[in-house]
Parts: structure tokens; C-alpha cells; sequence
């Protein structure tokens, strides 16, 4: 059996349920993910669906490991890396990568378009022939090397996006999080990123997932609902039903 990229078993993950903070101490926690299963295997690309508030995002930030599980493990490649400290997780970032859904909150205001991509390359050792490898990753993503010099405001919101997606590619990761990064744009604009999306996988087979339209990607499909996972082969019944599913993905 070839191992899985992604490997998760009984991942919970609870935050601090702000709404019923005290006046006094802190606020008590609320259980967001509730024991899930499923595998992500190598090569593949995988969508995430669901309503509003069913754990879509906290899901893609915990695989990823920016937000903390509070029970069960994630495996990367064979390697258990939910309880890793960050400077034992700072070797993996290189190979999680994620592609944030306002590019307006995830790309500094105060950098040229240049410092946004080279950042993450000088941090992972590859900050020889920055210039070339900066304009390599503008042009993978359709935008022409000009754009190296501008600022973030000085971009339509597609274009922010896809200085988004070059700075994660930059880095020629095993895995690509792609949390509902065409939500906020429009229906041309989307078919623009996704076909790009789609055209970048190979050599490089990104992986990752969608956010709530289960069309976004030509893939396997799971649906996240009320906290828990159904499998790919019941997508299709879970869409019509409002029942909990906690089932165990293949």
C-alpha cells in the first residue's frame, strides 16, 4: 500500500469560545473538530465542502499546523507533526504551503511585490539568484516581471491572488492548502485561478483543499458537516441531509 501524504486519525481541535467569556478568567473552549480519519494521498487533490461553520478553514489550518490540535495526530509523510515545537516544524514549512483566501490581509502592505515572494525563499536557504527565482514564480502564475516592483494596493484583487499563489509555489512544496481562495473574487476571475491551479500541478502535484463550492476542483470531494468528516463515496447523499456524519475517510 503507498503511504499517504496527508494521514489524519482522531483530530480534534477546540478554541476559546469568546461568546461565553467571563468577565473574570478565560474563556471556556468549544470543540470544533471532532474526531476525524481520512488519508490525502500522494498526487492527489482533494476538496473540503460544507456549510458556514462547519470546521472547513480550522481543518486546513491545523493539517498545516498553524492552529494547535488539541487531540489525535496528523501524519506527514509517515512522520507525526501535531505535537512538533515550531523549531521542529520549521525544516516541514517549507513543504506547507498555503494559499490564504484575502490576499489584502495575507500580503504586507509595506513590501514590494518582490520582498513578498523572495521572504519565504531566503528563510528556506534559497536566497541565491533571487532575482531569476522571484521572476521564474511571476511568470508560472501569468503575471509579467514588472509586477516584482509594485505594492499589494497597486494590484486587482486576481492579481493579489496570484502573488499569493506564486509565493507558495515559490518553494516547490509536497503539499498547497488552498483555503476558499476564490471566494471573494469574480465568476472570471475564478475560472482564471483554478485553470491555473490546475495547469501548475504537474510537475509539482500540488495538493490540498477546497472551501464550500464542491466544483472548484476536478477531484475526490469530502463534505465537512457539524464538525465531523463524511468519505468522498457519500458526498452526494450528505448534501441533502443535515444529520451529524462521523465516519472514517478511506
Amino acid at each position: 500500500m503507498v503511504e499517504p501524504l496527508i494521514s489524519v486519525r482522531g483530530l480534534k481541535v477546540a478554541l476559546p469560545d469568546m461568546t461565553r467569556k467571563p468577565m473574570i478568567g478565560r474563556a471556556p473552549l468549544a470543540e470544533i473538530l471532532k474526531g476525524l480519519d481520512f488519508d490525502l494521498p500522494k498526487g492527489s487533490v482533494t476538496g473540503i465542502v460544507g456549510e458556514s461553520g462547519s470546521g472547513k478553514s480550522t481543518l486546513g489550518r491545523a493539517l498545516v499546523r498553524l492552529i494547535e490540535p488539541s487531540a489525535g495526530s496528523i501524519g506527514f509523510e509517515g512522520r507525526d507533526i501535531s505535537r512538533l515545537s515550531e523549531t521542529e516544524l520549521r525544516p516541514l514549512r517549507r513543504d506547507l504551503q498555503m494559499i490564504f483566501q484575502d490576499p489584502m490581509s495575507s500580503l504586507n502592505p509595506r513590501h514590494t511585490i518582490f520582498n513578498i515572494i523572495a521572504a519565504p525563499l531566503r528563510q528556506n536557504g534559497l536566497g541565491d539568484r533571487l532575482k531569476e527565482r522571484v521572476a521564474e514564480a511571476l511568470q508560472r502564475v501569468g503575471l509579467p516581471q514588472s509586477f516584482a516592483s509594485r505594492y499589494r494596493h497597486e494590484l486587482s484583487g486576481g492579481q493579489r491572488q496570484r502573488v499569493g499563489i506564486a509565493r507558495a509555489l515559490a518553494l516547490s512544496p509536497k503539499f498547497v492548502l488552498a483555503d476558499e481562495i476564490v471566494s471573494g473574487l469574480d465568476v472570471s476571475t475564478q475560472a482564471q485561478i483554478l485553470t491555473l491551479l490546475e495547469k501548475r500541478r504537474p510537475p509539482r502535484e500540488i495538493r490540498g483543499r477546497a472551501g464550500s463550492n464542491p466544483s472548484l476542483f476536478q477531484g475526490s470531494c469530502r463534505v465537512s458537516q457539524s464538525s465531523t468528516i463524511s468519505p468522498r463515496e457519500t458526498a452526494s447523499r450528505n448534501f441533502s441531509r443535515r444529520d451529524k456524519s462521523s465516519i472514517n475517510a478511506d
